[in-house]
């Protein structure tokens, strides 16, 4: 299925290997979800016609199922055209997570489509209605499950082309109707053989199957649109990719924003305080570069330059290192800045606290530190600062933030 799909990709899509281009994305929402409409509304007519003929509510649910499947792909194509639109004043990071909203909408109309189905399952349940069911109905119903499942496929692997939640969002609705049609086969089945009540029972199993579909493609396409982490593989990239000189001493706070393919990165690089001004500036132009020539979109870098020459430095880092192991909620410091005259110093840090602990938890160990710090350099001013749970910090032996 995936080179017939890559012939078709080539041959309805000009620059289908451009996918990361906006428009190109649009095209191959609006080349899925045309071949879905048109198969989809045949698929709908067939089972309809067989329901109605024999009198099936299972099948006929199904054929509602599968009719919802092309007002899905219009979402879909429409949602993918809106989400080609470009940057303008009011949305200056473009359109891309219309895409998102799209797939939502998917789960929604299959949300309210499950609802239905499942009471008009539970009533059929109390007044079964069919008792005598042909082979070619069953034949009829059984063939639509491998046009279904090849749908599935298509919808998957022009998704993984252009790495679309909206594609595989209808992708998983085309499954779910595979798997409820199968349900469907297996009820009529039985109601040749006299268990009629069998029909209503797929009809809820049929229902269930939409509502766990809804359910999926609703937390998927939700993530993006509240703001995903990022994955720890592409933090590794980010942070290996910035460390563009020996010079640099740290690196930390690595927050990444993604607006559907478009991708915004920002760090912090840790330098000697010897560095010239002119000499930080150029390094975080070509840390800058580096992080775009590897993972792609914009990168913006901040300079920390930290002076381990302070008399006290020293001293402090050790003490720190010994305080982060004794608050299970610290995992690591950075950024440790030296200010002022041996006799009136301050100390300025960042801590990586754990991801799972709440708010109370996240105050209550940066106090313990204040508090530690304090008995540790009672003549020394301290400020410490939590990195925000958006900003990321990796050491080698693992993700950290």
């Amino acid at each position: 299925m995936k080179t017939l799909t890559r012939f078709l990709v080539r041959k309805a899509i000009p620059n289908w290997d451009r996918t990361s281009d906006l428009k190109v994305r649009a095209q191959y929402g609006q080349f899925e979800g045309g071949v879905s409409i048109v198969v989809n509304t045949v698929l709908f007519a067939i089972k309809l016609a067989v329901g109605l003929l024999i009198g099936s509510v299972s099948l006929i649910a199904d054929s509602i199922h599968t009719i919802s499947d092309s007002l899905t792909s219009v979402v879909i194509i429409i949602g993918m055209h809106a989400a080609a639109r470009p940057s303008d004043r009011h949305h200056p990071y473009g359109h891309a997570r219309l895409e998102a909203v799209a797939a939502l909408v998917v789960a929604v109309l299959l949300f309210v489509g499950g609802i239905e189905l499942l009471i008009h399952g539970v009533k059929r349940l109390y007044a079964p209605g069919v008792s005598a069911v042909p082979a070619w109905a069953v034949a009829v119903a059984a063939s639509t499950v491998l046009v279904k499942e090849l749908m599935a496929r298509f919808a998957y692997e022009l998704g993984a082309m252009i790495d679309s939640q909206a594609l595989r969002a209808d992708g998983m609705h085309h499954r779910s109707d595979a798997f409820s049609t199968v349900l469907v086969v297996l009820a009529l089945v039985a109601s040749q053989l006299g268990y009629t009540m069998v029909d209503g029972i797929a009809g809820i199993l049929v229902a269930f199957f939409i509502l766990w579909s809804a359910w999926e493609v609703a937390r998927d396409s939700v993530t993006p649109l509240l703001g995903a982490a990022p994955s720890e593989a592409l933090l590794v990239d980010v942070q290996a990719a910035a460390r563009v000189s020996p010079e640099i001493l740290g690196i930390h706070d690595i927050v990444i924003h993604t607006y559907g393919d478009e991708r915004f990165v920002s760090l912090h690089l840790e330098v000697p305080s010897s560095m010239s001004g002119m000499e930080m500036h150029d390094m975080a132009e070509e840390a800058e570069a580096a992080v775009v020539a590897k993972v792609g979109g914009h990168c913006t870098v901040h300079m920390d330059p930290l002076n381990r020459d302070h008399p006290h430095y020293q001293d402090v880092a050790e003490a720190l290192a010994g305080f982060v192991l004794e608050e299970p909620h610290v995992e690591a410091f950075h950024d440790l800045r030296m200010m002022g005259h041996e006799r009136h110093s301050k100390a300025v840090f960042d801590v990586v606290l754990s991801p799972d602990c709440d708010e109370q938890q996240r105050q209550d160990a940066v106090e313990h530190l204040r508090r530690r710090f304090r008995e540790r350099f009672p003549k020394m001013l301290v400020a410490v600062n939590a990195e925000p749970r958006y900003a990321y910090t990796v050491r080698e032996e693992g993700l950290l933030g």
